[in-house]
């Protein structure tokens, strides 16, 4: 049995940024593939024009597997699979395969579109960049078997869709990178910690998140917290933690590299990110790992492994009073402990390794 990876989320460098998770991907399939499972290539399509300008054909070999980089000859969903199959034919692609884990909708498009009769079966693996999108339907009735990337989507394909996942194809952790709780203070004698790392952008709700750090140091709570990335709304940000007083409560320390944010949040009591819509995130998880209790949203992200007030909190909405209550909810908790000993529990559930196997034992099942 031999399958191909259609996905443009598989990376080509092995370097990691705060700003992406796409190594996820290919941590998953490289793992997969020391596991037994026999890809025989990755075909990473992409529109012909992007932001970047052309999207070039490129052949790369990485670790023995032959990586393409196939434009979609026309226009976003609008192109020519007689074309588009051209190229892939003189980039030297050949051959007939069992299956295809197409990675988002655009790629499962292309491959049945260009690959057709070549494939055995499809599998469609939805991000939440496919929720919206009209071409989703088609791929959800195409798809041999369909898996989400967290329980979330998986709960929004049931609900809007009506379709229920094979499987959640999650990311891990690396084991390495779990604290001993023992090792770390979650006392509050020097005060609260937080740590938030994300891009500035709307959906990441940072400005609700500062309004409600407001309110705690005028209710007398020492607060410190480390606040890592930059984006479009930086300028914003800025101009509200000078409004509201925070400028020696909400340290700002720009793109910060993984390391440094990691070790952040190993001296942090929480980690922040209300963010909606949001996949999954690594970031969780790493959090998680550092022996932080984290904030998420709820129906997105990581909810549906972090339940709201035993291992970690949920907002049902991104305002000042949802962000203030579950911070205050763990401030006033009865056995903080607890609260980070159960979400390290859930780290050492979401470990690369054992996130690798879920990985193959799903596309094993289907083939």
């Amino acid at each position: 049995m031999k399958g191909i990876i259609c996905s443009n989320l598989y990376a080509t460098t092995d370097e990691r940024d705060l700003t992406s998770n796409t190594l996820a991907v290919r941590e998953l399939v490289d793992g997969a593939i020391a596991e037994g499972l026999e890809v025989t290539a990755v075909l990473r399509f992409l529109p012909l024009i992007v932001k970047g300008g052309p999207y070039w054909p490129r052949k790369r070999v990485l670790n023995g597997l032959p990586v393409y980089d196939v434009p979609t000859i026309g226009f976003r969903f609008i192109y020519s699979a007689l074309l588009t199959r051209l190229v892939l034919f003189l980039m030297g692609f050949r051959g007939r395969f069992d299956f295809a884990i197409c990675h988002q909708s655009f790629n499962f498009i292309a491959a049945k579109r260009v690959l057709g009769r070549r494939l055995a079966k499809k599998y469609l693996v939805v991000h939440g960049s496919d929720l919206g999108k009209p071409q989703l339907r088609q791929c959800l009735d195409a798809a041999d078997e369909t898996f989400a990337r967290s329980h979330a989507l998986a709960r929004r394909l049931k609900d809007n869709y009506d379709v229920e996942p094979s499987g959640i194809v999650y990311s891990g952790i690396d084991a390495a990178e779990i604290v001993d709780l023992r090792s770390k203070d979650i006392s509050l004698d020097q005060g609260l910690v937080i740590t938030m790392a994300c891009l500035l952008i709307p959906k990441k709700n940072v400005q609700p998140c500062l309004r409600a750090f407001k309110t705690l140091v005028d209710n007398g709570v020492h607060l410190t917290v480390h606040l890592h990335g930059d984006g479009p709304l930086k300028p914003v940000i800025d101009r509200d933690i000078e409004q509201l007083g925070l400028t020696d409560v909400v340290h700002q320390h720009g793109f910060t590299p993984r390391a440094e944010v990691l070790n952040a949040m190993r001296a942090s009591h929480l980690f922040l990110m209300p963010s909606a819509p949001e996949t999954f995130g690594l970031v969780y998880l790493e959090a998680m790992a550092s022996g932080c209790v984290v904030i998420g949203h709820k129906g997105w992200g990581i909810d549906g492994v972090v339940r709201d007030g035993v291992n970690g909190y949920v907002v049902s909405a991104p305002t000042e009073a949802e962000i203030l209550s579950r911070i205050q909810g763990y401030l006033t908790a009865s056995d903080r402990r607890s609260l980070h000993q159960a979400s390290l529990k859930a780290a050492e559930a979401h470990t690369r390794d054992k996130a690798i196997a879920n990985y193959h034992r799903l596309v094993a099942a289907g083939h």
